[in-house]
């Protein structure tokens, strides 16, 4: 679920910069994505690449479930443990991948083509940086639902509520080559944020739920800070929705054409 009150939670109700502007030239701007349909490679990279997590201090097999989206009985499984087996914290779980079953896409995004259609560039720049797509999608998703016009209150901006403060810093440390990415552009929003994401996966050991903690905290590594209640809750919304990724994605989002916003 989403958390009620965190700054990631969504788009902010009292800063867009401009919106109308913006959907304008979405609409207006189509271009056709080429894309290789030999078949090989997996558009959906790290599907069966098991997600590490940390123990951290105070955590339990429920909580580390609950955490993941995973009932407790099958992480337990997976994992060859019971209620009785306690959890020291520093300890590397492999969490098993929440199964698919009946998930599908949210119905908001799947009812809009031409947001839909922007996830060509989810399945690009996740192969790219080498980052789960279902992972990429879901944190989207979470932070802005996929809406490159929302500014968070303090400036992060774009589908990847990019903050400001990181976009040289990616720039120079993640991105390749001299072109600065622009995070005005919702591709260049998904690049910076897939750049981000695949960092954060890197230092962490593939740990998804502190990678997805630390994009939160907009940190360039993660923290052993004790995780509060809004920040526990985003990294089980945005983990809790990662099967719903996983599903066939609707006619829209596989489609080669799709929108792009020229920067100013």
């Amino acid at each position: 679920m989403v958390p009620p009150t965190t700054r990631r939670a969504g788009p902010s109700g009292r800063v867009l910069v401009a919106a109308a502007l913006t959907t304008v030239l979405a609409v207006a701007a189509l271009f056709v994505v080429n894309r290789d349909d030999s078949g090989a490679g997996d558009p959906r990279p790290g599907r069966d690449d098991p997600s590490h997590y940390t123990v951290r201090e105070g955590d339990t097999l429920t909580a580390v479930a609950d955490l993941h989206g995973l009932p407790p009985a099958g992480l337990m499984d997976a994992l060859g443990m019971t209620l009785a087996d306690s959890l020291q914290p520093g300890d590397v779980l492999e969490i098993p991948p929440v199964p698919v079953g009946i998930h599908e896409w949210p119905h908001r995004l799947a009812d809009d083509p031409i947001r839909a259609q922007q996830n060509v560039w989810f399945e690009h720049w996740a192969a790219e940086y080498h980052v789960p797509t279902s992972l990429l999608q879901s944190l989207a998703w979470t932070v802005s639902s996929w809406d490159n016009t929302t500014v968070g209150g303090d400036g992060d901006m774009g589908i990847g509520r990019i903050d400001l403060d990181l976009v040289s810093w990616i720039n120079e440390e993640l991105i390749a080559g001299d072109t600065r990415v622009d995070p005005r552009s919702p591709e260049g929003n998904v690049q910076l944020m897939a750049a981000y994401l695949g960092h954060l996966l890197e230092v962490t050991g593939g740990d998804h739920a502190n990678a997805v903690a630390t994009y939160y905290l907009d940190r360039q590594e993660p923290t052993d800070s004790p995780w509060d209640l809004g920040l526990r809750s985003f990294v089980t919304g945005v983990l809790s929705r990662v099967p719903d990724f996983e599903a066939p994605p609707p006619p829209a989002a596989t489609t080669t054409t799709t929108t792009t916003t020229a920067p100013d």
